[in-house]
């Protein structure tokens, strides 16, 4: 069993060009994305069944720049670390950041309690801020059918995620598909009831289905876990 946790970042401080970091300069990196927009790197960390906790960062065409490991005895660093990001941000953007790394918080209080090597098949993800704004847009909202989190069409999560370009709303889908946190399908269609103006039946006709993202099980149970439901 595994745990990922992955971030994208805009721009990348000048000391990872090192190959060690300490856990707060990950933790750096992952704020940094919080509050800016556009990404060309990568942090992100694995946890394995024995506890030990991989924290990495990666350059763009996926080559190392840094790397930190952490074992479960020591995963109060990551929880200091996240206390401090916080208490360290302007007042401006200490909400904003609070916010973002709420479900970091929630998933490392579960690796903390959870017997790893016990959780077979079981996998948690700390996911990159653009992830989790799409993953609360869409589990706080209903789709076609009247269900929350399941046929959320592409274009509303388009036009009410900010800061995320086609493209990056487009990867972003992509990334949690790979997590089967959720899966595009089609949402939406039927047969359409045609009336006039003053209420007269006419006819009918099909409406083509949309693109649609509907959250899997395990999706279901990361935005509850983590809060991103409300």
């Amino acid at each position: 069993m595994r745990i990922w946790i992955i971030a994208i970042v805009a721009s990348m401080p000048t000391w990872l060009s090192a190959q060690n970091l300490t856990v707060q300069e990950w933790l750096d990196v992952y704020v940094e994305l919080c509050v800016g927009s556009g990404s060309s790197f990568v942090a992100s960390g694995e946890v394995k069944a024995d506890g030990k906790m991989s924290l990495k960062t990666l350059s763009s065409n996926g080559s190392l720049e840094g790397s930190v490991v952490v074992s479960k005895s020591e995963y109060r660093l990551l929880s200091e670390g996240i206390t401090n990001s916080i208490s360290d941000a302007a007042a401006s953007q200490a909400s904003e950041i609070r916010k973002c790394l709420e479900p970091m918080r929630n998933v490392l209080i579960q690796a903390m309690t959870q017997d790893l090597t016990q959780a077979s098949g079981v996998v948690r993800y700390i996911l990159s801020p653009q992830e989790n704004a799409v993953l609360r847009y869409i589990s706080n909202t209903r789709g076609p059918d009247g269900k929350t989190g399941k046929g959320i069409l592409i274009e509303d999560i388009a036009r009410s995620v900010s800061g995320m370009s086609e493209l990056r709303l487009a990867s972003t889908l992509n990334e949690l598909e790979g997590k089967i946190l959720v899966y595009e399908s089609v949402a939406g269609g039927g047969i359409d009831i045609v009336r006039t103006d003053d209420g007269r039946l006419i006819g009918s006709k099909f409406v083509h289905g949309k693109p649609a993202i509907f959250l899997t099980d395990t999706g279901i149970d990361y935005v509850l876990n983590t809060g991103l439901a409300k």
